[in-house]
């Protein structure tokens, strides 16, 4: 049995939560960043999985760490 983590997957549901809780939508999110929408979909739907860059950005766009980026059971809420 294979107990590896889902990056992708936690990757996916961390970044649209978080997206969702700053009321930002994909396109927002996308100009914000510098990237195409369809960039912001693919890693929401597990398509793709950005750069440590791309993750680095997104994470100070956010105001959240890397770290609530890439580890499961996250609470997303608004920070001041």
């Amino acid at each position: 049995m294979d107990n590896k983590p889902n990056i992708k997957k936690t990757f996916a549901d961390n970044l649209k939560g978080y997206r969702k809780a700053k009321k930002l939508t994909q396109v927002q999110l996308a100009e914000l960043l510098g990237l195409k929408r369809c960039s912001i979909g693919a890693y929401e739907e597990e398509r793709a999985i950005p750069s440590i860059e791309t993750i680095y950005l997104i994470s100070r766009k956010l105001k959240v760490t890397m770290e609530n980026l890439l580890v499961r059971h996250v609470i997303w809420r608004e920070r001041d």
